[in-house]
Protein backbone atom coordinates (compact mmCIF):
# COMPACT_ATOMS: atom_id res chain seq x y z
CA UNK A 1 0.00 0.00 0.00
CA UNK A 2 1.66 3.52 -0.90
CA UNK A 3 1.75 5.82 1.45
CA UNK A 4 1.77 9.62 1.67
CA UNK A 5 4.88 10.41 0.54
CA UNK A 6 5.23 8.29 -2.57
CA UNK A 7 1.79 9.29 -3.41
CA UNK A 8 2.55 12.79 -3.38
CA UNK A 9 6.11 11.96 -4.87
CA UNK A 10 3.55 10.16 -8.01
CA UNK A 11 1.49 13.52 -8.14
CA UNK A 12 4.60 15.55 -8.42
CA UNK A 13 5.75 13.20 -11.71
CA UNK A 14 2.59 13.11 -13.02
CA UNK A 15 2.26 17.22 -12.84
CA UNK A 16 5.71 17.59 -14.41
CA UNK A 17 4.98 14.70 -17.18
CA UNK A 18 5.00 16.84 -20.06
CA UNK A 19 4.28 13.42 -22.72
CA UNK A 20 0.79 13.56 -21.10
CA UNK A 21 -1.95 15.51 -22.06
CA UNK A 22 -3.26 18.28 -19.88
CA UNK A 23 -6.41 16.56 -19.82
CA UNK A 24 -4.64 13.52 -19.33
CA UNK A 25 -2.42 15.00 -15.99
CA UNK A 26 -5.98 16.42 -14.50
CA UNK A 27 -7.91 13.58 -14.54
CA UNK A 28 -4.90 10.58 -13.13
CA UNK A 29 -3.76 13.89 -10.36
CA UNK A 30 -7.52 13.90 -9.44
CA UNK A 31 -7.13 9.99 -8.91
CA UNK A 32 -4.57 10.58 -6.97
CA UNK A 33 -5.39 12.90 -4.58
CA UNK A 34 -8.85 11.10 -4.12
CA UNK A 35 -5.94 7.98 -3.04
CA UNK A 36 -4.59 10.65 -0.37
CA UNK A 37 -7.30 11.99 1.06
CA UNK A 38 -8.67 8.15 1.40
CA UNK A 39 -5.00 7.10 2.88
CA UNK A 40 -4.91 10.18 5.26
CA UNK A 41 -8.37 9.73 6.68
CA UNK A 42 -7.38 5.90 7.41
CA UNK A 43 -4.98 6.82 10.21
CA UNK A 44 -5.44 9.31 13.25
CA UNK A 45 -3.77 11.74 11.88
CA UNK A 46 -3.76 14.20 14.95
CA UNK A 47 -1.05 11.63 16.33
CA UNK A 48 0.52 11.00 12.34
CA UNK A 49 1.30 14.90 12.15
CA UNK A 50 2.42 15.81 15.81
CA UNK A 51 5.14 12.73 15.89
CA UNK A 52 6.22 13.35 12.60
CA UNK A 53 6.83 17.46 13.43
CA UNK A 54 8.65 16.46 17.05
CA UNK A 55 10.10 13.40 15.70
CA UNK A 56 8.89 10.58 18.31
CA UNK A 57 5.86 9.08 20.25
CA UNK A 58 3.82 11.49 21.26
CA UNK A 59 3.67 11.31 25.22
CA UNK A 60 0.23 12.61 25.67
CA UNK A 61 -3.26 11.69 24.54
CA UNK A 62 -4.97 14.27 23.43
CA UNK A 63 -8.01 12.34 22.39
CA UNK A 64 -8.67 11.95 26.32
CA UNK A 65 -8.31 15.74 26.87
CA UNK A 66 -9.50 17.18 24.14
CA UNK A 67 -13.35 17.57 23.65
CA UNK A 68 -14.60 15.37 20.63
CA UNK A 69 -15.32 18.14 18.76
CA UNK A 70 -11.99 19.72 19.16
CA UNK A 71 -9.90 16.63 18.48
CA UNK A 72 -11.58 16.39 15.38
CA UNK A 73 -11.26 19.80 14.26
CA UNK A 74 -7.87 19.94 14.86
CA UNK A 75 -7.04 16.42 13.35
CA UNK A 76 -9.04 17.97 9.87
CA UNK A 77 -6.31 20.38 9.91
CA UNK A 78 -3.62 17.80 10.78
CA UNK A 79 -4.88 15.97 7.53
CA UNK A 80 -4.49 19.17 5.48
CA UNK A 81 -1.12 19.52 6.47
CA UNK A 82 -0.45 16.29 5.72
CA UNK A 83 -1.68 16.17 2.50
CA UNK A 84 0.66 19.14 1.40
CA UNK A 85 3.45 17.94 3.22
CA UNK A 86 3.82 14.10 4.13
CA UNK A 87 6.93 15.09 6.25
CA UNK A 88 7.86 17.93 8.07
CA UNK A 89 11.83 17.45 7.14
CA UNK A 90 10.24 18.25 3.49
CA UNK A 91 8.93 21.38 4.40
CA UNK A 92 8.65 22.99 0.99
CA UNK A 93 11.07 26.26 0.07
CA UNK A 94 8.39 28.03 -2.05
CA UNK A 95 4.35 29.58 -1.67
CA UNK A 96 3.17 26.07 -0.47
CA UNK A 97 4.92 26.44 2.92
CA UNK A 98 2.65 29.68 3.67
CA UNK A 99 -0.67 27.40 3.23
CA UNK A 100 0.60 24.77 5.03
CA UNK A 101 1.47 27.49 7.78
CA UNK A 102 -2.22 28.46 7.67
CA UNK A 103 -3.21 24.87 8.91
CA UNK A 104 -0.41 23.95 11.08
CA UNK A 105 -1.09 27.33 13.45
CA UNK A 106 -5.13 25.88 13.38
CA UNK A 107 -4.20 22.44 14.24
CA UNK A 108 -2.52 24.14 17.72
CA UNK A 109 -5.39 26.84 18.15
CA UNK A 110 -7.02 24.20 19.51
CA UNK A 111 -4.73 23.23 22.30
CA UNK A 112 -3.94 26.53 22.75
CA UNK A 113 -7.43 27.18 23.20
CA UNK A 114 -8.17 24.46 25.54
CA UNK A 115 -5.43 24.99 27.82
CA UNK A 116 -6.47 28.81 28.40
CA UNK A 117 -9.89 28.12 28.80
CA UNK A 118 -10.42 24.85 30.47
CA UNK A 119 -7.24 24.07 32.33
CA UNK A 120 -6.46 27.69 33.50
CA UNK A 121 -9.85 28.35 33.51
CA UNK A 122 -9.02 32.18 32.19
CA UNK A 123 -10.49 34.24 29.61
CA UNK A 124 -9.28 36.48 26.55
CA UNK A 125 -10.64 39.63 27.58
CA UNK A 126 -10.96 42.55 24.84
CA UNK A 127 -10.71 45.10 26.88
CA UNK A 128 -7.09 44.01 27.50
CA UNK A 129 -6.22 44.79 23.96
CA UNK A 130 -5.71 48.66 23.77
CA UNK A 131 -3.88 51.07 22.54
CA UNK A 132 -0.87 49.38 20.89
CA UNK A 133 -2.39 46.20 20.83
CA UNK A 134 -6.01 47.70 19.82
CA UNK A 135 -5.39 46.03 15.88
CA UNK A 136 -4.48 42.19 17.46
CA UNK A 137 -7.03 40.26 16.04
CA UNK A 138 -8.72 37.07 17.67
CA UNK A 139 -5.65 34.66 17.09
CA UNK A 140 -2.84 36.87 17.99
CA UNK A 141 -4.96 37.63 20.81
CA UNK A 142 -5.08 34.12 22.21
CA UNK A 143 -1.13 33.74 21.62
CA UNK A 144 -0.88 36.98 23.69
CA UNK A 145 -2.45 35.46 26.30
CA UNK A 146 -0.07 32.42 26.20
CA UNK A 147 2.81 35.22 26.64
CA UNK A 148 1.13 36.57 29.97
CA UNK A 149 1.94 33.12 31.68
CA UNK A 150 5.18 31.76 33.65
CA UNK A 151 8.08 30.48 32.02
CA UNK A 152 8.20 28.21 29.81
CA UNK A 153 4.27 28.49 28.49
CA UNK A 154 4.85 32.30 27.70
CA UNK A 155 7.73 31.11 25.40
CA UNK A 156 5.14 28.91 23.23
CA UNK A 157 3.10 32.18 22.84
CA UNK A 158 6.06 33.95 21.51
CA UNK A 159 7.21 31.66 18.72
CA UNK A 160 3.25 31.31 18.34
CA UNK A 161 3.07 34.75 17.54
CA UNK A 162 6.21 35.02 15.52
CA UNK A 163 4.88 32.14 13.25
CA UNK A 164 1.44 34.04 13.10
CA UNK A 165 3.05 36.98 11.86
CA UNK A 166 5.01 35.38 9.52
CA UNK A 167 1.57 33.89 7.86
CA UNK A 168 0.06 37.27 7.71
CA UNK A 169 2.92 38.24 5.76
CA UNK A 170 2.22 35.15 2.90
CA UNK A 171 -1.28 36.19 3.51
CA UNK A 172 -1.07 39.79 3.36
CA UNK A 173 1.95 40.76 1.19
CA UNK A 174 0.43 43.96 -0.91
CA UNK A 175 2.58 47.04 -0.74
CA UNK A 176 1.30 50.32 -1.71
CA UNK A 177 3.32 53.14 -2.82
CA UNK A 178 2.15 56.26 -1.26
CA UNK A 179 2.87 58.79 -3.67
CA UNK A 180 1.53 56.92 -6.72
CA UNK A 181 -1.02 54.52 -4.72
CA UNK A 182 0.22 51.48 -6.63
CA UNK A 183 -0.13 48.31 -5.72
CA UNK A 184 2.48 45.61 -5.39
CA UNK A 185 3.05 42.26 -4.67
CA UNK A 186 5.67 41.65 -2.50
CA UNK A 187 8.23 39.00 -3.47
CA UNK A 188 8.84 36.71 0.17
CA UNK A 189 11.88 34.83 0.95
CA UNK A 190 10.20 31.47 1.29
CA UNK A 191 13.88 30.01 2.42
CA UNK A 192 14.23 31.98 4.68
CA UNK A 193 10.30 31.36 6.20
CA UNK A 194 10.83 27.47 6.08
CA UNK A 195 14.14 27.66 8.43
CA UNK A 196 12.25 29.40 10.93
CA UNK A 197 9.04 27.14 10.86
CA UNK A 198 11.19 24.41 10.65
CA UNK A 199 13.10 25.76 13.89
CA UNK A 200 9.89 27.19 16.01
CA UNK A 201 7.23 25.05 15.27
CA UNK A 202 8.56 21.67 16.59
CA UNK A 203 9.72 23.60 19.30
CA UNK A 204 6.53 24.81 20.25
CA UNK A 205 4.85 21.23 19.68
CA UNK A 206 7.67 19.92 22.41
CA UNK A 207 6.35 22.80 24.59
CA UNK A 208 2.71 22.37 24.37
CA UNK A 209 2.62 18.63 24.76
CA UNK A 210 4.97 19.14 28.38
CA UNK A 211 2.58 21.46 29.64
CA UNK A 212 -0.24 19.10 28.68
CA UNK A 213 1.72 16.79 30.77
Amino acid sequence: MMDLSNLNHLKGIIQSDNNLSPKMRSIVTDLIEEKIINVSDSDDNFILFYEDVIQRELAVNFNEILSEQEYIGSSEHATVCLTLCPKFQNLPKNIKVGAWLSDALKFVDYLVLHYIQEIRNDTINPEDYTGDKNNYGEERRRYDKMKSYEQPISNAGSWLEQLYVIRSRVQHNTTVDKKSGKHTLKLLNYNQIQKTISVKYPKTLELIEFIYK
